[in-house]
Order: C-alpha cells, then sequence, then structure tokens
C-alpha cells in the first residue's frame, strides 16, 4: 500500500508540473501574439507614410514632367502669320477684345509691345508656380491679384495660399503691375487659373494679328498703323 500510495503520489507531481509547463508555455505564446500585434500596429502608420509619401512623389513627378512638356511645346509654338484676307477676319476681333484704343502708330506699338509682355509674364507665372511646387498657376496669379489691391465688384479672390516671400520683391512688384496691366488691356474675366489660360489665347491671337500686320506693312512700304486704317475700310 504504502508503494501505491507513493506511486500515485509521484504521478501526481509528474501531472501537476506537465500542466505548470503547459501554461507557461501557453503564456509564452500569448506574449510573443501580442508583441507581433504590436510591431503590426507601430509599423502599419510608417508604411502607410511611406506610401503616401510615394505616392505624392509620383503624382509631383508626373505633374512637372507635364508642366516641363507644356513649356518646350510653348517654347517651340510659332506665331501664325496671316494673309490679307485673314487680317480682315481678324482686325475687329482683336480690336474688340482689347480696351485699349488704336488711336495711332505709337498706341498701336505700345499695344503690341505689351502683348508680348503679357505672354512672357503668363509664361513666368506657370514658371513661378512650378518652382514654388504650387500645381495650380491660379493661386499664384490670385496672390498677385491680392497684392495689386484693385478687387472688381463679384470677384472671389483667395490670398494667403501661396508664400511668395522667397520671390525678390522688385520681381514680385513687376509682377504685380503686370496683373494690372493684363486686367486693364483686354476684355476678358481674369480670376483663377482657367482665366489665365483664356488670356493667353486671347493674347496669342492679338500676337498673331500684330506681327502679321506688321509684316504685310513692310512688304507694302507701311507703317502697321497705315496698313491697320487700310484694313477698318475694307
Amino acid at each position: 500500500e504504502e508503494q501505491q500510495e507513493e506511486g500515485e503520489k509521484v504521478e501526481e507531481e509528474e501531472e501537476g508540473g506537465n500542466n505548470v509547463a503547459a501554461v507557461a508555455d501557453a503564456q509564452e505564446k500569448e506574449r510573443e501574439r501580442e508583441r507581433g500585434e504590436r510591431d503590426k500596429v507601430e509599423t502599419e502608420p510608417a508604411d502607410l507614410r511611406q506610401k503616401i509619401l510615394q505616392n505624392a512623389s509620383t503624382k509631383e513627378e508626373e505633374a512637372e514632367g507635364a508642366a516641363a512638356e507644356a513649356v518646350a511645346v510653348e517654347e517651340e509654338e510659332e506665331i501664325p502669320m496671316l494673309d490679307m484676307e485673314g487680317l480682315l477676319q481678324r482686325q475687329f476681333e482683336v480690336e474688340s477684345m482689347l480696351r485699349w484704343k488704336l488711336s495711332g502708330e505709337a498706341e498701336l506699338q505700345k499695344a503690341m509691345a505689351t502683348v508680348d509682355d503679357l505672354l512672357l509674364f503668363i509664361a513666368n507665372v506657370k514658371k513661378l508656380s512650378r518652382q514654388l511646387k504650387v500645381t495650380n498657376h491660379g493661386l499664384v496669379f490670385q496672390e498677385l491679384l491680392g497684392r495689386a489691391g484693385k478687387k472688381r465688384e463679384g470677384e472671389c479672390i483667395i490670398t494667403g495660399m501661396v508664400d511668395l516671400s522667397s520671390v525678390p520683391e522688385p520681381e514680385c512688384n513687376t509682377m504685380v503691375g503686370q496683373v494690372e496691366t493684363l486686367r486693364e488691356l483686354i476684355r476678358v474675366k481674369i480670376q483663377d487659373g482657367a482665366d489665365v489660360d483664356t488670356a493667353a489665347v486671347t493674347l496669342k491671337d492679338c500676337r498673331s494679328f500684330f506681327h502679321s500686320l506688321q509684316a504685310h506693312a513692310q512688304e507694302k512700304g507701311k507703317s502697321p498703323f497705315e496698313l491697320l486704317e487700310e484694313v477698318r475700310k475694307m
């Protein structure tokens, strides 16, 4: 009987030891699982941020590539030259689009030079937008428009979205002045990016007319304004 009791006692101790080991093993597995969950929680935001940054970088590169391509096309663009019939068709349209009156040679030459300057100004607005990493060049234009301080009735001008502090003050002041000149020259609402693009189309039509007028006048041995007067009477 003593031997039987001793054997049962040994079996109980072994069984208890096995239970303790099983519990310890289960606890260790639970700790490993919790560590894995914590690592996952800590890693996922970092991975998500990385993905967002990668996507943003890709979109920015795509936008910059498209902008660079557009600039290259614009720089290579030739000025369409109009024949005399084209001048006749375009004359009334151009003079109707301009707020400035072409009343003499000096006024005509001033308008011609201003059109060329304003097309360069619009190209510079887009260039500045790319330099500042602003995808919408209309925001840069509105910031300049806000500095001009000449808000027209019904206009909604958004400022404070673009930091122009990196632009030298003389250059910035020149661009603000060109904003005013652009709005004074052509009869087109110019407020946002789409308006700026529309203005560019209008200016290109004017440039084509003026350069063609000058070329035909030179061929005929006349001044551009003399030929313009003749075209008006046709």
